[in-house]
């Protein structure tokens, strides 16, 4: 019998509508299963009905606050706490250059990718990276 593999559960957190539907038929596309929050409060309570495996954070926050905001949401949302939470906006361009990615705290990225098979390819490393580790 040929177990079917379970896709990883993203949990995608943005403040814009159209962003946040968009990347989301993309994500389900490049195979995850994708579960979408508009805050911080809202992503507590979906986490708690679907666990993610990741989470990413995409918003039009200030790069100062990347690291508080992603901490909170992390706590506040996950089941485990080698969860990683990636922060993906165009401001990070602030503290990483383009197609570049650099680590703000325990389990806490930013990224600046060129394109979407980046940004991909980037949480396909980091869900390898979880499977290996368990």
């Amino acid at each position: 019998m040929n177990q079917q593999q379970v896709p990883p559960t993203l949990l995608l957190v943005d403040d814009m509508a159209e962003s946040r539907n968009g990347f989301k038929a993309q994500f389900e596309q490049s195979g995850y299963r994708v579960v979408t929050a508009h805050d911080e409060e809202n992503a507590a309570i979906v986490s708690r009905v679907y666990p993610p495996d990741l989470i990413l954070i995409s918003s039009e926050i200030p790069p100062s606050d990347y690291f508080d905001v992603a901490q909170r949401i992390h706590h506040s949302c996950v089941h485990r706490s080698d969860v990683p939470v990636v922060v993906f906006a165009d401001r990070a361009s602030e503290i990483v250059s383009e197609g570049g990615e650099v680590s703000i705290g325990q389990n806490v990225y930013t990224i600046l990718p060129e394109d979407f098979d980046q940004l991909v390819s980037y949480l396909g490393r980091l869900c390898e990276a979880l499977k290996q580790a368990a």
